[in-house]
This record gives C-alpha cells, sequence and structure tokens, in this order.
C-alpha cells in the first residue's frame, strides 16, 4: 500500500525549505561580504608596505654626488607637511621622487622633479596615485638628521611603519 503525501505535508516541507534557503543565502551574503572586507584590508596592507619598499629603494638609489668645495650641501631627504621629498635615481640619472599625502582625496600620490627643485606647493596632474584609502601620513626626522620615521594610517586604524637610517650631513 503507497501512501502519498497530504496538502499540509507538502506545505509544511516547502516552508521548511523556503527557510532553509533563506538562512542559506544570508549566510553566503555574509561570508561573502566578510571575505571581500577582509580582501580589501590585506590588499590596502600590502600596498602600504608596497609603498614603504618603494621609499626604502629611492633611499638606497640616491644621488650620492661628492660635495664641491665651499659648495653648500642639500640634503637628500626633505619634509614639508605631509609631503616627503628623496633626491635619487631614476633611469641612472639623478631626480628627486617626491611623495604626498592629499587629505581631501584621502591618497599618497608620487611624481618625479628635477633633482634641484624645490617641493612644490600643489600637486601635479600627472601625479600618480601609489595608495588609496589612507586617513593620515606622519612624517618625522629627527634632529642630528639620522632617523626618518614614516607612518601610514589606512581604514579601521591600521597602520604601517618604518624607520629609515639615512645618515648624517658632513
Amino acid at each position: 500500500m503507497s501512501r502519498a503525501m497530504t496538502l499540509i505535508e507538502v506545505m509544511l516541507a516547502l516552508a521548511l525549505l523556503g527557510v532553509l534557503v533563506g538562512v542559506g543565502t544570508t549566510w553566503i551574503t555574509t561570508s561573502s561580504r566578510l571575505a571581500l572586507e577582509q580582501s580589501n584590508r590585506l590588499h590596502w596592507q600590502r600596498s602600504a608596505e608596497a609603498l614603504i619598499q618603494a621609499i626604502h629603494d629611492d633611499l638606497l638609489l640616491g644621488d650620492f654626488e661628492p660635495a664641491r668645495d665651499n659648495a653648500r650641501v642639500s640634503r637628500r631627504v626633505q619634509l614639508n607637511g605631509s609631503t616627503l621629498s628623496i633626491r635619487t635615481r631614476a633611469n641612472a640619472h639623478p631626480t628627486r621622487r617626491i611623495y604626498r599625502f592629499d587629505p581631501t582625496a584621502g591618497d599618497i600620490r608620487t611624481w618625479l622633479a628635477p633633482p634641484d627643485a624645490r617641493i612644490p606647493g600643489s600637486i601635479p596632474a600627472d601625479a600618480a596615485i601609489v595608495l588609496a584609502g589612507v586617513v593620515g601620513m606622519d612624517l618625522l626626522i629627527d634632529e642630528e638628521y639620522s632617523l626618518l620615521d614614516v607612518t601610514i594610517e589606512g581604514p579601521e586604524r591600521k597602520t604601517v611603519h618604518r624607520q629609515y637610517r639615512i645618515g648624517e650631513i658632513p
């Protein structure tokens, strides 16, 4: 004797299936949103560390021309508010790499300038964005001009910090 499902049993099974699908959809949506947020945090962290490494590389590739007699020795690293300027090399030629935090856009931009150029007051149109989602950038050189501190703050108070030994001016 075969027993068929009654209409009430079918409706209860469909209702139970609907609840399970709703819970599953909510769980998948929440899991994918959390995974995307974690991926974005990790991407920002890696990008900030790459920027810190680029500053390190610019310091290593610096312009080490010997000072001429009676010539004023210029400092390779200059700070002006949230702007870092490093005399370095690009394509084997002396140049100046400038990094500037733009608080209105929330990003750090970089560009090349002539090696003896002063730090400009505005960001040129061809400046490249090297890190977005930046809340703050703190730059500090100690009194002996031997250490450079760079701290970059991103979303959710995430920070990347590095201290560079830049040496003393003779």
